[in-house]
């Protein structure tokens, strides 16, 4: 399965190739229009570019997405501790997710899939953390970082953005802190979409 390649990723690395090139993030040069879908994974390709220039971007590309699913299995332990499962349940949750067809092709795509999923676990992680211990607000930022890799995103930030006005409403304590999650989240947002 890592040798199948899809014709999205090919995209993403034009518009990298352009930037590089001086071009601007263009598919055409001269032609001012935003064709790809993660402003994240645009970076990530940028850099892939740069490293190692005699080795091809769709290897190192699937390469990345690999790493990043590995990171996946490894945060889904973590998260099946957090549940309390033992540890032979949480070896079995890794396994399931590791022997999975979908996960394993995005796993290998060369595509943002297995950035976005890493980066959403950390964020949802980081905010369990932030509503116990009342205390932070790292996850809004992660979770921006999670809409610039995938815009549909925003509908997971739209739901935590409920459970801290839920948990604020609950305990009083938590107020401000919800209050300044969902302002530094809002304002990070629009900052990118205005850069945009």
């Amino acid at each position: 399965i890592f040798k199948a390649a899809v014709d999205d990723p090919f995209i993403t690395f034009r518009y990298a190739a352009n930037i590089l090139r001086g071009e601007g993030p263009v598919f055409n040069p001269g032609e001012r229009v935003e064709g790809f879908t993660s402003p994240l994974h645009l970076l990530l390709c940028l850099g892939l570019l740069t490293i190692l220039p005699s080795v091809g971007i769709l290897f190192k590309a699937k390469i990345a997405s690999l790493i990043f699913g590995c990171i996946v299995i490894w945060q889904t332990g973590l998260l099946a501790k957090r549940f309390e499962i033992n540890q032979v349940g949480v070896l079995f949750v890794q396994l399931a997710l590791s022997v999975n067809m979908s996960f394993i092709g995005t796993g290998t795509n060369g595509l943002e899939t297995t950035l976005y999923v890493a980066i959403l676990l950390a964020a949802v992680m980081q905010f369990v953390n932030e509503v116990q211990t009342g205390k932070g607000i790292a996850s809004a930022f992660l979770l921006f970082l999670a809409v610039a890799a995938r815009p549909e995103a925003a509908a997971t930030i739209a739901g935590l953005c409920l459970l801290n006005v839920y948990y604020a409403y609950k305990d009083r304590r938590s107020f401000v802190r919800a209050v300044q999650h969902i302002a530094l989240l809002i304002c990070l947002v629009a900052v990118a979409e205005m850069a945009r």
